[in-house]
Parts: structure tokens; C-alpha cells; sequence
């Protein structure tokens, strides 16, 4: 038994599969922390609802105080930097609820991480040798990718893949379906005829005393 289980996710949005992690979470554990992920960061399609957008889902189908719900941010392409804030945000967050005499603090706390090990986007799961680890395992894994998709597209996803009093309060804010089919039209109109698709999004630009010096591309892999 654990004093804290910590789950890291976008929950963009917070779906069955999610659900099933935080049950498990709670069976486990005295108290649970989710962490929800992309704190601060533009509507988009792959980010359509706010973090607190996000509380309001979740608290509509957990009221309780074993459900500690705290943001963090991306911190995209600095995996040093992420958990960094992942430890800082779950110490910070442990010591707000003390428990009895804990003479080394923080330390005193069995801590475990749960998390889904379905494909490249849990592996965090392995960046934290410090704590226990639980992986809940799917025979059939919902990807929050589509279930984006079909709420876009008018399909049935919000009757099959999310909790119903997440279904029937969730919404779509105003532009991001018509963003979504814009982003979606324009990879259909370059990925076809007798040129190769090239996209010259940065990975990463170095910039010293205003010029700058490095850039490599996505697609191309290309730097110079």
C-alpha cells in the first residue's frame, strides 16, 4: 500500500482509460496526485480544454479529497527540466497534507507511479527509479487522440469512450473544430502529386547574440 500514487497525463480529454488508471490508483494508494499535463498552453486540437476546464470534468465524477488534481507544465524537448517540476509539484504537494511525526519529511512517504504502458507517450513511467511504478495494462487502449478526432468529426466517441457525466457536460470551444479541419485539410492538399511533402517546422533553433547558429528540422532532420 502506498501513502501516494502519482498520474501524469494531458487527459485532453479525461477518458475511460484514464478512469480505470485513477481506480486502480485509489485501490493502491491512501491518496492519489494527477498531475494534468500542458498547463498554460493555447486551445488547440491537441489541447482544445484549460486545466481548470479539465478539474471541473474530473471533479464531476470524483468528489473526494483522496484526489488531488495539481498542473504542470510541458516543458517540451527538456526532460531534465519536466521532472524537475514533477518532484518539486509532488513534494510541494505531499508536504501540504502531513501525516503524523515525519522526522525526514518528504522521505518518509511510499510514493509509486502509475500510468498506462501502452506506447512511446508513457514513458515517463521509467524516469522515476526513486518510486514504485504500477502499469495497468488494456486489451484495447483508448487513445485520447481519438477520441479528439471523433468528437471533431461528429462521431460517437463521447457515448463510448468517456464517463457519461463527462459526456454529457463536455463541450467543444468555439473555433478549435474549425481549426482542426483546417490543420486536417492542409496535409490532405500536400500530401499528394509529384512532390515530396516538406515541412520546415524548427526542432530546435540555437541563437547567440541574435544570430543564429543551429537549426534542425522535423521532417528533414536537417541542420545548418
Amino acid at each position: 500500500m502506498y501513502d501516494y500514487m502519482v498520474f501524469i497525463g494531458r487527459v485532453q480529454p479525461f477518458h475511460l482509460g484514464h478512469k480505470e488508471v485513477v481506480d486502480r490508483a485509489l485501490e493502491l494508494s491512501e491518496k492519489v496526485i494527477l498531475l494534468v499535463g500542458g498547463f498554460g498552453k493555447a486551445r488547440s486540437p491537441r489541447n482544445p480544454w484549460t486545466f481548470d476546464e479539465r478539474v471541473d470534468f474530473i471533479r464531476s465524477i470524483y468528489n473526494t479529497n483522496r484526489l488531488i488534481i495539481k498542473p504542470i507544465h510541458d516543458h517540451t524537448y527538456n526532460d531534465t527540466l519536466w521532472i524537475e517540476e514533477v518532484q518539486s509539484v509532488v513534494r510541494d504537494t505531499i508536504l501540504e497534507y502531513p501525516k503524523g511525526f515525519n522526522p525526514n519529511g518528504y522521505n518518509d512517504y511510499k510514493i509509486g507511479l502509475i500510468g498506462c504502458e501502452k506506447d512511446h507517450t508513457s514513458y515517463y513511467i521509467k524516469l522515476f527509479p526513486q518510486w514504485g511504478s504500477e502499469a495497468v495494462h488494456f486489451v484495447n487502449p483508448i487513445n485520447a487522440t481519438e477520441v479528439r478526432v471523433d468528437l471533431f468529426e461528429g462521431n460517437e466517441a463521447k457515448e463510448h469512450w468517456l464517463p457519461k457525466k463527462i459526456a454529457d457536460k463536455l463541450f467543444i470551444p468555439e473555433g478549435i473544430t474549425e481549426e482542426y479541419f483546417y490543420y486536417k485539410d492542409y496535409r490532405a492538399r500536400f500530401s499528394d502529386g509529384p512532390y515530396e511533402r516538406q515541412h520546415l517546422t524548427a526542432d530546435s533553433v540555437v541563437i547567440q547574440s541574435g544570430h543564429v547558429l543551429h537549426r534542425q528540422c522535423e521532417d528533414r532532420h536537417s541542420t545548418w
